[in-house]
């Protein structure tokens, strides 16, 4: 090997250890990021039991009635919400879901979202989704040959049929004039 060659050898292995490095990273803030949700969760659910404690009788039916309200409507529209998107995350993901026609089938991502678990995903108030992404990995690591690899070229469709040829053209008057001065 030529030094130039050594000298790419390990300009590749630097790019390869900053990758992985930087997936590292990513790893490191997903996770923290995670503990600070289930951090607010718990302060959140602490802080709605002080408030539960200092309030009188209408207060506490008034607050009771909107918790009602709350959980009746996410249990009423955050499973559409997460299985639309994660519908969309695991095509985005190259999922092998669509029939010979291009078509999306219905019953093959239907098995796909049933290896979901929509309890572990979190839609916030302004409707950011997490913990969808996690699982998707997962999901494409644990079950590749469920996601389409590159697609072959397509190939060309044999044709029997008898086959004109191509009419001649007559030449242009300078096409001639080019044709006999040129040789």
């Amino acid at each position: 090997m030529d030094d130039r060659e050594v000298t790419l050898l390990q300009e590749i292995r630097d790019l390869l250890q900053r990758s992985v490095a930087n997936q590292e990273q990513v790893l490191r803030a997903n996770d923290e990021a995670k503990r600070h949700r289930l951090e607010a969760k718990r302060l959140a659910g602490e802080a709605a039991k002080a408030a539960k404690e200092g309030e009188d009788a209408a207060a506490t039916a008034l607050r009771e009635a909107r918790e009602e309200a709350t959980r009746e409507a996410e249990g009423r529209y955050k499973p559409l919400v997460v299985r639309s998107e994660a519908s969309a995350a695991l095509v985005a993901a190259g999922a092998a879901v669509t029939d010979k026609d291009g078509k999306v089938a219905a019953d093959r991502l239907a098995r796909l979202l049933r290896l979901v678990n929509l309890d572990e995903v979190d839609v916030s108030d302004d409707g950011v989704i997490s913990g969808l992404d996690d699982q998707v990995a997962s999901i494409k690591a644990d079950y590749p040959e469920l996601f389409a690899g590159p697609k072959p070229p397509p190939r060309p469709k044999a044709d029997g049929a008898d086959r004109k040829p191509e009419p001649v053209k007559p030449k242009t008057s300078a096409e001639r004039l080019a044709a006999s001065l040129g040789g």
